[in-house]
Order: structure tokens, then C-alpha cells, then sequence
């Protein structure tokens, strides 16, 4: 039986004079992939910012696994992971080197710290290109470092600002084969415009305009990429 990881409830967000979340309440349980999709300025980023602790909210609740993540923030941002859309990577180390650094921040240590370096390398393709400085690879494969170091630490929750954005479509596929193998056993939240992936990778879609949500689809696997923009074009309207 599923059971809610996350949880927002009545959360708003005030930037200057502007709201840019507003009145978001939603539950997510755990294992779910869902994608957050409106236009640009719809609040996408912001939402995500919101999740990591990175942004807290003017009004309302985040909690994840039922603790309220900015009263314990320390306690509860050890459980999520996070790929930003541009791969913020200190670029002068190697793979290896840089995910190691990163497994010591998570608080991974020896034995513990080489096995999780070692499968995450696994996971997203990286051996070949372990002892590579980061700097001189594609962006796809600097897309496989930044998700590489936010699966080191197995958080429950794993959160990708647009993740295929500016890939050729071989690596977007990469990312989207990586996603089917964590689905189920890590809720994955994603933002996007590109409906077809959405429709492709995802089993529930939330969309965000002007902040709020106007629809909330739960995905069979059989709906398209005209079928989510029907739902939001009707949603838009009403």
C-alpha cells in the first residue's frame, strides 16, 4: 500500500511584489514520477526550489515523511536529492574525485562511500569516463555527474529541473532510462515543457500556470503528448 512522502499544503510564495506560488496544496506518494508542467513563469522552478529547501514558503506547510522541512531542514534535506537544469559541478575534478567529495559532504565514509561511488558510476554510464576532468565532457555527461551525485546518498525524494534541456536526443534517452530504473523505488518529481517526454516517462503530470495548479492527471501510459496538451488547453479555458 502507497503511502504520502510529500505533502504541501496551502503554499504560497511571494517574490517582490509578485506571487509566485500560490495556495499549492498536493500529496505525493512514495515511488511516484510526476512532472510539473506549465509555460515559462508558470512557477515550475520556483516550486522545485520551494521542495529542496532552498525557498521557503511566504504561507504554508512542506513535509516530507510527515516533518515539516523547514522547521527540521538540516534533518530533512539529507532525504532529497537534487539536479539543478544547468549541472552546477566543480569542474576541475575528475568524476571520480568529485563524487567522492560529494559522497564525504552526504556523510557517506569509507567502505560505505566507495560502494555508493562505485554503483551510482554504474547506474548513470560514467566508468569510461571516471578519471575524465569534468569540464572536458559533453553536457550530457556532466547531466549523468550532477544526477550521479544527487542518487550518492539514496534519497527518497529526487528532484530534476528540467532535465533533458539542451540534450540531443540519445542522451535524453539516457536520462529517461535512468528514471524508469529508480521509478518505484525512489519518488522522482521533474519539471518540463516537452510533453512527449512527460507522456513517455511519467504516471501522473501536475499543471502549473500562473503559480497555481489547474490540473491534476493521473497517466496510463496510453496518453500522448496531444492528449496532455488537450487537458491543458481545457484546463486553461475553464
Amino acid at each position: 500500500m502507497s503511502t504520502t512522502l510529500l505533502k504541501l499544503e496551502s503554499v504560497s510564495r511571494l517574490l517582490g511584489d509578485h506571487w509566485r506560488l500560490r495556495d499549492l496544496s498536493l500529496e505525493i506518494t512514495t515511488g511516484e514520477v510526476v512532472a510539473v508542467v506549465g509555460a515559462n513563469g508558470a512557477g515550475k522552478s520556483t516550486l522545485l526550489r520551494v521542495l529542496s529547501g532552498g525557498l521557503a514558503p511566504t504561507r504554508g506547510r512542506v513535509l516530507l515523511g510527515g516533518v515539516d522541512l523547514y522547521r527540521q531542514r538540516d534533518r530533512v534535506q539529507t532525504r532529497i536529492g537534487i539536479v539543478p537544469e544547468q549541472p552546477a559541478l566543480y569542474e576541475d575534478l575528475s568524476v571520480e574525485t568529485y563524487l567522492r567529495f560529494m559522497g564525504t559532504l552526504h556523510g557517506l565514509r569509507k567502505d560505505r562511500l566507495a560502494a555508493r561511488v562505485a554503483a551510482v558510476a554504474r547506474e548513470c554510464q560514467l566508468e569510461p569516463v571516471a578519471r575524465q576532468v569534468i569540464r572536458t565532457l559533453s553536457l550530457g555527461f556532466r547531466q549523468r555527474v550532477s544526477l550521479a551525485q544527487a542518487r550518492l546518498h539514496e534519497p527518497e525524494l529526487l528532484l530534476l529541473d528540467e532535465p533533458t534541456n539542451g540534450l540531443d536526443p540519445v542522451e535524453g534517452e539516457e536520462i529517461a532510462r535512468l528514471l524508469r530504473e529508480v521509478s518505484g523505488r525512489q519518488t522522482v518529481i521533474l519539471s518540463s515543457h516537452m510533453l512527449q517526454e512527460v507522456a513517455a516517462w511519467c504516471r501522473r503530470v501536475v499543471f502549473l500556470q500562473a503559480g497555481a495548479i489547474i490540473a491534476d492527471e493521473q497517466l496510463d501510459g496510453k496518453k500522448t503528448a496531444s492528449d496532455l496538451l488537450s487537458v491543458l488547453q481545457r484546463s486553461v479555458a475553464a
